[in-house]
């Protein structure tokens, strides 16, 4: 996930915030447990980083798309 926002986002201190929400960790029932992968569901970074993501997948996919249709023609 660190590459994909990275890719899209150019400032820095911006890309080292949602890092550290990344690696917050989440409270649940008055327990903090860490997160060693992925983004909490319902944390306040979720869409944002949902957005990115599915904007790189996009990409790809008409990537892919453009290839197929030049090779077929």
């Amino acid at each position: 996930m660190e590459k994909y926002v990275r890719h899209r986002i150019g400032d820095e201190r911006l890309v080292r915030l949602i890092l550290k929400w990344l690696k917050a960790g989440v409270m649940e029932d008055g327990q903090w447990f860490e997160t060693k992968q992925g983004t909490p569901q319902g944390a306040v970074v979720s869409p944002l980083l949902a957005n990115l993501y599915l904007h790189y997948v996009l990409d790809w996919v008409q990537g892919m798309a453009e290839r197929r249709w030049r090779t077929a023609t």
